[in-house]
């Protein structure tokens, strides 16, 4: 805990402990107050700047991980291309009803899941589209820059890889059943 007045200020950093204001050696118990006051004040823009900074990244980390999302969300989408087409094999295959409505399910599941991918794929094209912006407008000073980072588009990508990865382990147990 940080001293809040001046004799706990005194006290932490003399290691002495003191009751009252008439109790201190310094001599001048303003010019006590007015230190307090510098650094509860240093004390507070340093925290908010260290909070600042833990949010703010450097243009080819944001880059880098907008290159891997656009990479993996491009091959999620080409593995529905193939999980549709096995898809409709089964639909033709199969009569049964409950493992037509089974079937249906998944095909809505890929569906929204392809609008999910288009979605994440434009959200980080035009966040890329911004760094390189900022890029084009101030190249000297880009290396010294740091930028918002993109902390919700990373969630939404977890997320959703997360969610994929499951309707993918279930779809393909679903077909190792019923085949």
């Amino acid at each position: 805990m940080y001293p809040v007045n001046c004799v706990e200020y005194y006290s932490y950093f003399n290691m002495s402990k003191l009751n009252t204001a008439d109790d201190l050696d310094c001599g001048n118990y303003y010019s006590l107050q007015l230190s307090l006051h510098h650094y509860i004040t240093k004390t507070y823009i340093y925290t908010i700047m260290s909070e600042l900074k833990k949010d703010k990244k450097h243009i080819d980390v944001l880059h880098f991980e907008h290159e891997v999302w656009t990479s993996e969300l491009n091959f999620y989408k080409d593995e529905l291309v193939i999980f549709n087409k096995r898809l409709g094999e089964m639909v033709n295959n199969y009569t049964d009803k409950e493992v037509l409505g089974h079937l249906e399910h998944f095909q809505n599941q890929f569906i929204i899941q392809n609008q999910e991918i288009v979605e994440l794929l434009h959200d980080s094209r035009e966040h890329e589209e911004f760094l390189a912006f900022a890029a084009q407008a101030a190249p000297i000073a880009i290396d010294h820059q740091s930028f918002a980072d993109h902390a919700q588009l990373r969630d939404r990508m977890e997320q959703f890889t997360k969610l994929y990865m499951e309707l993918k382990q279930e779809f393909k147990a679903y077909l190792s059943k019923i085949m």
